[in-house]
């Protein structure tokens, strides 16, 4: 009877000196630090997911997902640190972003990880280590961070939980950090571009002033892509595979953003041929324009795009009957200076 009380007593002792030595902890960590002063049990860790822009690009429709793998035994703030035990941290939900989302120039969303202390025989502080998936969504460099996982697990027997985790992130000065991983989506990586529809009339009867109808179709390399265009101020929401119209004046542009290398597109003019006498013409990016009312289907590749559709109207100024005669005008007003240039020289003769 006495060794049950004493080791109920020593069990107790030991999981108050560590809410008492991770409490003491906790006092001075700005983040990377969960529980207070570990008494109630973690069952969930929230990650949270940054994905930024150039501001012109919407989210992608995109679930990132996170991996966990245990820890090397080590010492953490001089307390010894067990390696994790398989199943005592999993990865949870993944963050899940939607291209429905309104535009900005960052999207966050909030991924979990998930405790089993059931896997721990006894209490003590266990390591683990997590970081990103990798995935080969198009245009996005993902975060390479690491971090150190150190569950705090407290107990005896069955009544093990965990009540205190802290996180540190590899390689950066200060040591505690909330998980954390920020994506880059075009905002620095030069990974995605943009493409640029401009309209051009020349001819002397070409009207500046006219309004030109066009339609254009980009197709994703990713699902329920959505991309922002731009046409003189007027903005429009592209949604891959659909067809969208719009219209420009000369020297009028409209403006894609955030494709990426192998997104393609289709722009089509209206035929302005039988109606308003138009000849149209289309040159993409350097190569030779050529006499046509659509590019066909260009794929982007990992450079800005540029299109530029040109509407010719030349016509002939009118001659009329005058012009007919002109070259009898010619000969009389020849036959009359001879004539004068023969009567001068008759003259002086007598």
């Amino acid at each position: 009877m006495k060794r049950k009380l004493l080791s109920r007593v020593s069990a107790v002792a030991m999981a108050s000196a560590m809410m008492v030595s991770m409490f003491g902890m906790t006092t001075f960590a700005e983040g990377g630090v969960l529980g207070g002063d570990g008494s109630e049990a973690i069952t969930n860790v929230d990650i949270t997911k940054i994905v930024t822009t150039d501001g012109k690009s919407y989210a992608p429709d995109e679930t990132f997902t996170f991996k966990v793998e245990t820890g090397e035994k080590t010492t953490y703030y001089d307390e010894v640190v067990y390696a994790g035990v398989p199943g005592g941290l999993l990865p949870g939900a993944g963050a899940d972003f939607d291209s429905d989302a309104e535009l900005n120039n960052s999207y966050t969303k909030i991924g979990t990880l998930t405790t089993d202390a059931s896997v721990f025989e006894g209490p003590g502080i266990y390591h683990y280590v997590v970081s990103e998936n990798a995935g080969n969504f198009a245009g996005i460099t993902y975060d390479n961070a690491v971090y150190d996982v150190y569950l705090y697990v407290y107990g005896n027997g069955d009544e093990m939980y965990v009540g205190n985790i802290a996180t540190v992130k590899q390689g950066q000065e200060g040591g505690k950090a909330d998980l954390t991983f920020t994506n880059d989506y075009g905002k620095n990586n030069g990974k995605l571009h943009d493409l640029t529809v401009t309209k051009d009339v020349t001819g002397n009867q070409g009207d500046t002033e006219k309004e030109f109808e066009f339609t254009i179709t980009i197709t994703g390399d990713e699902d329920n892509e959505r991309f922002y265009m731009d046409v003189e101020g007027r903005v429009y929401t592209l949604v891959s595979g659909e067809e969208q119209s719009f219209g420009l004046a000369d020297g009028e542009s409209a403006v894609i953003y955030g494709l990426s290398e192998g997104d393609k597109y289709v722009v089509t003019e209206t035929d302005y041929t039988e109606t308003d006498g138009y000849t149209t013409s289309v040159k993409v990016n350097n190569n030779d324009a050529a006499e046509a009312l659509t590019t066909d289907e260009v794929t982007m590749g990992a450079a800005d795009n540029n299109v530029v559709f040109t509407n010719n109207k030349e016509v002939s100024t009118p001659t009329g009957i005058i012009m007919n005669i002109a070259p009898y005008i010619i000969l009389v007003a020849f036959a009359g200076i001879a004539a004068l240039v023969f009567l001068r020289r008759r003259n002086r003769e007598f």
